[in-house]
């Protein structure tokens, strides 16, 4: 199996674009990543993904190790940021593809699951709601009113907490 091609994929968020990759193996097998650079330049993303491409077609994609070492050698003059964006995207879409070779759960390459359930949370679901109501097709928050009836909103929607109910000014 080898990597034959690698793509970036590109979805609204509503008021962010939200960045994917898709690789795909000379075997039919895709594994996908998302690779969000929320708050950045998604251009800065999106390149250093394009950029690292030549690099990975034609390898191995269940030599996830080694490719990540080696991503990470040939671009150590810039670490951290979008290059770490970058380089995590493939790696987490190279470990899809790991995992479905053998048809197994991602988890079963790290030892198996951590726990049988996890507690669900909505994060910035204030934040949201007070910057991108519209793209929501929600009501803005406007009072403590509003606050209150989010925090109902989240409890109906069962989910067991939110957090960073705010992030920005109101």
């Amino acid at each position: 199996m080898k990597i034959k091609n690698i793509e970036t994929l590109v979805c609204s968020a509503g008021w962010r674009p939200w960045p994917f990759i898709k690789i795909s193996t000379s075997d039919g097998i895709v594994g996908y990543s998302e690779c969000t650079e929320s708050f950045g330049s998604i251009r800065g993303v999106l390149g250093v993904i394009e950029d690292l491409k030549h690099f990975l077609i034609g390898r191995d994609p269940r030599a996830t190790e080694m490719s990540f070492w080696d991503m990470y050698r040939i671009t150590r003059q810039s670490p951290g940021g979008v290059v770490q964006k970058a380089i995590g995207g493939n790696e987490n879409a190279l470990l899809d593809i790991k995992a479905k070779a053998p048809g197994v759960p991602v988890y079963e390459l790290f030892g198996g699951p951590l726990r049988d359930s996890l507690r669900v949370y909505w994060s910035r679901c204030g934040t949201t709601r007070a910057r991108s109501w519209k793209h929501v097709n929600k009501q803005p928050i406007n009072s403590l009113d509003d606050i209150a009836e989010l925090g109902n909103e989240v409890a109906k929607q069962a989910k067991d907490f939110f957090k960073n109910i705010f992030n920005c000014t109101v």
